[in-house]
């Protein structure tokens, strides 16, 4: 998912702010996994 998201960053599909919020959410997302 990282992948896609560089990806669509770089194509300029999605801003910066939009690729830090999903960035933030993934990592938060992986520290409720990894804590299960």
């Amino acid at each position: 998912l990282d992948i896609m998201l560089n990806h669509y960053m770089s194509r300029g599909l999605i801003s910066e702010e939009t690729y830090r919020t999903c960035a933030e959410y993934l990592r938060s997302k992986q520290i409720e996994n990894n804590s299960q």
